[in-house]
């Protein structure tokens, strides 16, 4: 049996990965892909929920937001396995990448510490626990709940708080 894990709002943050026009605005270009699990689920409203709970309670909100240079040619081809979705989509200065509240940097691939300023924000704010949402669980979520777990991190995934392009 695990020991029970305690959270305080103090060694805490809430990454929200990918909230951003291209997935959450039906004018998006990835809106039409999750569309299904965003009706089904509630994820959207669930995850303002959250949200507002989260910022009540002085936990660190940290957006993680994919930019794409659209100067830079290799762009597309750090996506990986997404070679190709982004292609046009997530482009710096448009309106599909836009957000509020952007603390994270340099956001290009799956994962939100590789190339990112996310490992020294967490330090910076003394935070052992990190909650993740966002999308997509299968791909950007579960790469950065990957690294968090091998860089020691106590990692929650907000399964209700997640989508991805099928239930």
């Amino acid at each position: 049996m695990s020991p029970k894990l305690h959270i305080s709002r103090r060694t805490t943050a809430l990454l929200l990965i990918e909230y951003q026009n291209e997935f959450t605005d039906p004018r998006g270009g990835l809106y039409a892909s999750v569309r299904v699990v965003l009706e089904a689920t509630r994820m959207l409203q669930k995850s303002l929920e959250l949200i507002a709970g989260a910022r009540e309670r002085g936990v660190l909100i940290i957006h993680c937001p994919n930019v794409v240079d659209p100067k830079v040619a290799s762009a597309d081809a750090r996506a990986g396995m997404m070679t190709g979705l982004y292609r046009g989509l997530f482009l710096r200065g448009s309106w599909g990448a836009e957000m509020s509240d952007v603390v994270l940097q340099n956001k290009q691939g799956l994962d939100c510490f590789t190339g990112t300023n996310l490992e020294a924000i967490l330090q910076e704010y003394s935070i052992s626990t990190v909650g993740l949402c966002g999308f997509l669980a299968n791909v950007c979520v579960e790469s950065t709940m990957r690294t968090a777990f091998d860089k020691g991190l106590h990692v929650v995934t907000l399964t209700d708080c997640v989508a991805a392009t099928s239930l």
